[in-house]
């Protein structure tokens, strides 16, 4: 598998050049309690970092891909509890602030082969098969963790408009 080492190094890497120069950094699918610290201690340092999550890694953990389930496979994988734990969290106190779907679904044929799944897991492309409508199934996973349905506006539709204004479009 991937270590969450492997994503928290990099935005570490990340955040320090940012820092160094009076750089901005966005950080796209933040999976690991690693990364949330990293990001929340640059944060604090007053470096211009910004992070998401998807919805799959703040609702879902690592068990899901028990038993070679394909349609749990994503990239960054799936990972602990305690990382789940940690991006909701991170979403509630503004260390994350937004969500973004990762909408690559992937076919039913392809994905959902288990004999291709349990022998060639690594072949079996990362992503659900089938679409999942942005409006509710993230707010849905935002109620069922505690996060208001405004903060979840603020974290999907305003971000986005902050994140546009940040490099001079809105």
């Amino acid at each position: 598998g991937q270590p969450s080492e492997s994503e928290s190094t990099q935005v570490a890497r990340d955040c320090l050049l940012a820092e160094a120069v009076g750089g901005r950094v966005h950080v796209c699918h933040v999976s690991s309690k690693e990364t949330c610290d990293i990001i929340r201690f640059f944060k604090e340092r007053g470096v211009a970092v910004t992070g998401e999550a998807a919805p799959h890694h703040f609702s879902l953990t690592d068990e899901a891909v028990e038993g070679y389930n394909t349609d749990a496979k994503m990239n960054p994988p799936l990972r602990s509890a305690e990382d789940r734990a940690a991006l909701v969290e991170a979403l509630r106190d503004g260390t994350l602030g937004c969500f973004a779907t990762d909408h690559a679904p992937h076919s039913a044929e392809r994905n959902g082969d288990a004999e291709l799944a349990q022998h060639a897991a690594q072949q079996i492309d990362s992503g659900s098969a089938g679409a999942h409508p942005l409006g509710a199934q993230p707010m849905q996973l935002l109620d069922r963790l505690l996060i208001d349905r405004l903060d979840g506006h603020r974290m999907n539709v305003g971000a986005a408009r902050r994140l546009d204004q940040c490099r001079g479009i809105g």
